[in-house]
């Protein structure tokens, strides 16, 4: 399933300085891994800052995470390499723009099990924008 959501922008005239909303990903359990959740894809100053909150997680266990090309029924190479998630929890800053990561749509969001399991997938989601 595809969740499509809108960059929004905050001020009735987007010319002036547009503000976009966060995009929220739903993220899904996958490998019967109990870990489900969300990412939040915003744009600061010019870059994005995504932010994952996983829940069923396992405690200090660092779980790679990565944007990729497709979705994930069909995931292609990584196109960005996001924080490990930690206990739940990951934060990284993109120096890419909003438009440019639309550039590289369609992407789906996946994190791996650990570093030493990284083909196992534990929860996935897709991003898709609507302008």
């Amino acid at each position: 399933m595809v969740v499509v959501f809108k960059w929004l922008t905050g001020q009735s005239d987007p010319a002036a300085n547009p503000v976009a909303e966060p995009l929220v990903v739903a993220l899904a359990s996958q490998s019967g891994s109990g870990e489900s959740g969300r990412a939040t894809l915003e744009e600061v100053d010019g870059q994005i800052k995504v932010t994952i909150n996983l829940t069923g997680d396992p405690k200090d266990v660092a779980q790679p995470a990565h944007l990729h090309k497709g979705s994930c029924a069909a995931l292609g190479e990584a196109v960005y390499t996001l924080i490990p998630v930690e206990n739940g929890l990951s934060e990284t800053v993109l120096t890419i723009s909003r438009l440019a990561l639309e550039d590289n749509l369609p992407l789906a969001l996946n994190v791996h099990q650990s570093a030493d399991a990284i083909d196992t997938y534990v929860a996935c989601g897709d991003v898709a924008v609507e302008n």
